[in-house]
């Protein structure tokens, strides 16, 4: 089932309210909190259940579509990109690549066009594809433990109260600490922001064939 590219805020709720659900779900367990995307043999996470903190970190998944979404934001607008020069640019194994920017694809991020000079390209503009948008799609909520999800809401089953509970209260903040940081944050402000630090930015694609 396909998902379409997830809205801001998983601070603000309705927002997470994807088009389908996955094979996570289906099994009883909301995709952040299940397996991560880069456990190739699909190996449940030891962090699945009550309100286990859990570290909330960039799967290579997400790196790799934020790198490979990047990449494709720096190109002139709608050239198409091989992935193969996708994957050695970045050093992103190509199989994993093709699965990620399909994803990317159906969600609507990306396009892409058959036949000599063909590729993927960003379908949209890079100032209105956010960081949050790539990660949801590719990791699930941004929440560190269910209990604080406004998609993908769990309670604790040995919780006294959320309303007392001092770890939901932090980790509450954490997610809207990291939901507002990268729902503000489009691909181009990342490239804007590389451009202003003063770093040599790498050389474009050679898509040349």
């Amino acid at each position: 089932m396909v998902r379409s590219l997830p809205q801001q805020g998983d601070h603000g709720g309705a927002g997470e309210l994807w088009t389908a659900t996955t094979k996570a779900t289906q099994a009883g367990h909301p995709p952040r909190f299940q397996a991560r995307p880069d456990h190739p043999d699909g190996t449940v996470d030891p962090r699945v259940g009550d309100c286990n903190l859990a570290t909330a970190m960039l799967s290579k998944k997400a790196k790799y579509a934020l790198q490979a979404c990047l990449a494709l934001a720096g190109e002139p607008t709608s050239r198409p990109v091989l992935i193969a020069n996708l994957a050695e640019k970045d050093g992103i194994p190509k199989k994993f690549l093709e699965i990620i920017l399909l994803e990317l694809r159906n969600s609507g991020a990306l396009g892409s066009r058959k036949g000599k000079g063909g590729g993927y390209f960003l379908a949209r503009s890079p100032q209105t594809i956010t960081i949050g948008q790539i990660v949801r799609l590719m990791d699930g909520p941004l929440a560190p433990i269910p209990c604080v999800s406004q998609s993908a809401y769990q309670p604790c089953s040995d919780c006294h109260g959320e309303g007392t509970c001092g770890i939901r209260m932090v980790m509450k903040d954490v997610r809207d600490a990291i939901a507002g940081i990268l729902d503000r944050t489009s691909l181009q402000d990342v490239l804007d922001r590389v451009a202003a630090s003063g770093t040599e930015p790498r050389d474009a694609i050679d898509w040349v064939i």
